[in-house]
């Protein structure tokens, strides 16, 4: 008798086809100055960067913005 080798579910994500970035994570690092500009006598800004984390391809982008909340996401 032949042994018949047994797999888990995959998450649906893994089996349908989707586009990327369709399915993502989102995550803030903790909080660091940045100068907007190369000058002198400049205001250093609050910053984060977030993170996306496509959950399809596992493909990161970074973004530096200046707060936590971000406008235009849905």
């Amino acid at each position: 008798m032949p042994l018949q080798e047994m797999r888990a579910d995959l998450p649906t994500a893994h089996l349908v086809p989707d586009g990327i970035f369709s399915k993502v994570g989102l995550e803030f690092t903790r909080t660091f100055l940045t100068a907007p500009k190369k000058s002198q006598g400049v205001e250093l800004i609050k910053s984060y960067v977030c993170l996306f984390i496509c959950c399809i391809t596992k493909v990161i982008y970074l973004e530096i913005v200046q707060g936590p909340r971000i406008y235009g996401i849905a």
